[in-house]
């Protein structure tokens, strides 16, 4: 019972009290950032993409990988939204996140703005890789509580 109180009902009145303080203000800003973020999601377009060919070739432990992408952001901020590479193993005929690795935004000029990755895997062998764009903002409780997301 101290576990799930610890994990749930405590987290949760904390929240509240944040969302309920200063009149609501916290739950205010937070729906001004989703629907600003809503009405520009479209404009977001993806200007280039490098990275290596991870999907064909074997990733090996110890070495260095870089990957790039540039994006047209529309009105938003660079920091409004996330770019990571995913790795996925397939077991038993499912496919399994192992690794997860985050885009820094490098330079930003107008619209544009350069996300670079440098990575070295904890993993070797051969995965499925994915790079995807979410909606991402610090005051969120949790990545799901706003579904915005593009698959590169």
């Amino acid at each position: 019972m101290n576990d799930y109180e610890e994990q749930f009902y405590s987290k949760l009145e904390q929240r509240s009290k944040e969302i309920n303080a200063d009149d609501f203000q916290l739950a205010r800003d937070i729906t001004h950032w989703k629907q600003k973020v809503m009405r520009e999601w479209e404009n977001i377009d993806v200007l280039s993409l490098t990275r290596p060919d991870m999907d064909r070739e074997p990733i090996f432990l110890g070495k260095e990988y870089e990957a790039e992408v540039v994006l047209s952001i529309g009105f938003l901020q660079p920091f409004d939204i996330a770019v990571e590479m995913l790795f996925a193993e397939q077991n038993s005929g499912e496919k399994t996140i192992c690794m997860q690795h985050r885009f820094t935004p490098v330079s930003h000029s107008g619209s544009e703005v350069k996300y670079r990755l440098k990575f070295v895997p904890n993993a070797s062998g051969t995965f499925s890789v994915g790079i995807r764009i979410y909606a991402d903002h610090k005051l969120l409780p949790h990545r799901q509580d706003f579904c915005m997301v593009k698959w590169l």
